[in-house]
């Protein structure tokens, strides 16, 4: 008995896997259309289609978290950084995207933090990044070291510039500037 009960509750996940990231036609439809206005700079038309989403077709959390990714980019499309960080930090929290969709939220929301000068929050976010990103490359560890930088966290800074340094035979100036200014505080 218990062999079988296993069993069926191995199938009853398969089938929620399965079920986890599907897409209504319809839902599809307007997402699509508000990609596709985001593309071409028409701001208000891509919120009109999320919105659309949000109040006719009672989203499951997936389309959820997708509308919202596309509107927190359609913020920083507008320059609304903050609004664009906690829009895609809503996405986030959800939990409802593939894992590797969800760790370049993070990543993306500690640098729109960055470019909106909140620099704690991008430190956080960046934070949250690292511990699920594996093997970051030279560029992101040099942007982990900027925040860190921004943040006034100047050992922090320099632990993740050294190892941006690490990771590459060509460092770029920018990198030895930030290393050097980071040591120096």
């Amino acid at each position: 008995p218990s062999l079988v009960g296993s069993e069926m509750c191995i199938r009853d996940r398969e089938e929620e896997d399965r079920n986890q990231y599907v897409m209504r036609p319809e839902v599809y439809e307007r997402l699509s259309k508000a990609q596709e206005a985001l593309k071409d700079n028409k701001f208000d038309q891509a919120i009109a289609e999320i919105d659309r989403i949000m109040r006719r077709n009672r989203p499951n959390p997936y389309e959820k978290a997708l509308a919202l990714q596309t509107l927190g980019y359609v913020y920083a499309g507008q320059n609304k950084l903050t609004k664009a960080a906690e829009t895609l930090s809503e996405a986030h929290g959800l939990q409802a995207l593939p894992q590797a969709t969800q760790n370049s939220l993070l990543y993306n929301i500690g640098q729109i933090h960055l470019a909106a000068q909140n620099y704690t929050q991008s430190v956080t976010a960046f934070d949250a990044w690292i511990a699920v990103s594996g093997k970051p490359g030279t560029d992101a560890l040099y942007t982990v070291a900027a925040a860190n930088y921004q943040a006034k966290k100047y050992n922090r800074a320099t632990y993740y510039g050294e190892q941006a340094l690490r990771s590459t035979n060509k460092p770029k100036d920018s990198l030895l500037q930030l290393l050097l200014s980071a040591y120096v505080e």
